[in-house]
């Protein structure tokens, strides 16, 4: 039978065996969204969500790296594109990793304040 501590101390080892997978993940996540093309997009349409509120926008997602915006028509910033497929908006919910693209990074985006690359990084326009 194994005595407490050492099952403390494999739990241990396995919790910063996470940690360092995880931030391996993150990275590797990173260097793909900076050097993908974002050729590949998919597009779920947008959704009334009742006849008093605003309608939910349209979500693009590159298929490659699996960023994601949102916007309407010709809103999109970077995954601007053609839309090779149509997707049902949990699939975006399930496939989306790193960065997301909303309309607060846009304006910030065209005026030059902010790259892509900046945004992937964690930067985040003021």
């Amino acid at each position: 039978m194994m005595d407490i501590s050492t099952m403390t101390i494999e739990i241990e080892a396995l919790h910063k065996e996470i940690a360092r997978l995880a931030a391996r993940r993150k990275e590797v996540i990173k260097q793909r969204q900076k050097a993908c093309g974002h050729d590949r997009i998919a597009e779920c349409d947008w959704v009334q969500s009742n006849p008093y509120s605003r309608a939910i926008p349209e979500w693009r997602i590159c298929l490659g790296c699996r960023m994601t915006e949102v916007g309407w028509g010709p809103g999109f910033r970077v995954l601007f594109g053609e839309v090779a497929q149509k997707i049902a908006r949990d699939d975006v919910y399930r496939m989306r990793l790193g960065l997301h693209i909303d309309d607060s990074m846009k304006g910030p985006l065209i005026r030059g304040e902010v790259t892509v690359e900046q945004l992937i990084d964690g930067a985040r326009p003021a």
